[in-house]
C-alpha cells in the first residue's frame, strides 16, 4: 500500500471509481531517460504489505482460489498498514493472473467457488483473472474506492503506477496488487505457445522456445550492457536471490523446503 497526506485531492463527489485502463496506466510510468528527480520525492510512503500463502498448484477449493488469496493479501496489507478499510480510496492491480497455465478450455467454474463469492462480469473472475469489479463486490469493507488502475504485466508496474498516482493526488491511500495462479498441466504448452507462429512482442521470447526465465535473462543482459557490468555478477545475484527467497515466509520453497 502507498499513501500520501500532502496535497490530497478529494474524489468523494464521484459516484463510481475513475478507471485507468492499461494504456492510461502506462502513462504513469517513468519510462524515458533524463527525467531528473521524481517531483514527489519524500511525499509518498509504502505503509503496509500483505501476502497470501503459496502452493504449487490450485487444489480446486474456493478458499484457496486466486481471488480468495488476493482478498487475504489485501486484508493483510490493510492490517499491516494500520489503516481503516474505509480510508482506502485507490486500487491498482494487474488483471491477468496466469503463470503460463491458463484455465482449461470449456472447463466449468467449480460450484463451490460460485456459491462462496459474488460473480463478476467475466466468468473467470476470481478463478483465472482479477477485476476491480469482482474484488470490490467481495470486499464490502472497501467503501470509498474512487480510483482504479489496471496496470500492465507485473507487480513492479502496478506498484510504480500506484506510487505515481498517489504522488499526483489521484488517490490518497492506494492498494497495489499482483496475483499468480497455477493450474494442473505442463507450463507454457498452451495458448500462444501452442500456435504454429508467434506475433507481436512474443517473438522476442516465445519464438526462441525459452522458459519463463528467458526474458529475465534478456533483461539482465541489457542491464550489463547499459551499465558496463559483467557476467561475473550473475552467480552472486542468483545465490543471494535464493537466500532472500528462503527468508520470505510465504514463499513456496520457504514453506515446502528447498531443493538442493
Amino acid at each position: 500500500m502507498a499513501s500520501r497526506r500532502l496535497g490530497y485531492r478529494d474524489f468523494r463527489f464521484m459516484t463510481a471509481p475513475a478507471v485507468y485502463e492499461p494504456a492510461a496506466a502506462a502513462s504513469l510510468l517513468r519510462t524515458a531517460e533524463g527525467l531528473g528527480l521524481w517531483p514527489y520525492r519524500g511525499q509518498v510512503a509504502a505503509v503496509g504489505i500483505g501476502h497470501s500463502p503459496t502452493m504449487r498448484r490450485w487444489d480446486g477449493r474456493p478458499e484457496t482460489s486466486i481471488g480468495a488469496w488476493s482478498i487475504m493479501a489485501i486484508r493483510n496489507a490493510i492490517d499491516d498498514a494500520g489503516v481503516p478499510p474505509d480510508q482506502v480510496d485507490g486500487l491498482a492491480l494487474v488483471a491477468p493472473t496466469s503463470s503460463a497455465s491458463p484455465w482449461p478450455a470449456d472447463a466449468p467454474v467449480p460450484d463451490g467457488f460460485l456459491a462462496m463469492f459474488a460473480a463478476g462480469s467475466h466468468p473467470l473472475d476470481g478463478v483465472a483473472r482479477l477485476s476491480p469489479e469482482w474484488l470490490l463486490k467481495n470486499m464490502p469493507e472497501l467503501t470509498n474506492v474512487k480510483f482504479v488502475l489496471i496496470a500492465p504485466q507485473c507487480m513492479s508496474m502496478a506498484l510504480a503506477a500506484a506510487i505515481e498516482a498517489v504522488g499526483r493526488g489521484l488517490t490518497g491511500t492506494c492498494i497495489a496488487l499482483k496475483a499468480w495462479h497455477n493450474f494442473s498441466g505442463r507450463y507454457r504448452q498452451s495458448g500462444a505457445n501452442a500456435r504454429p507462429t508467434v506475433s507481436g512482442t512474443a517473438k522476442y521470447g516465445t519464438a526462441w522456445a525459452g522458459p519463463g526465465c528467458y526474458r529475465t535473462a534478456m533483461q539482465f543482459q541489457r542491464y550489463l550492457h547499459k551499465y558496463g557490468k559483467t557476467k561475473d555478477m550473475m552467480a552472486p545475484f542468483v545465490v543471494n536471490s535464493r537466500r532472500n527467497g528462503l527468508l520470505f515466509p510465504e514463499g513456496y520453497w520457504a514453506q515446502h523446503g528447498p531443493r538442493r
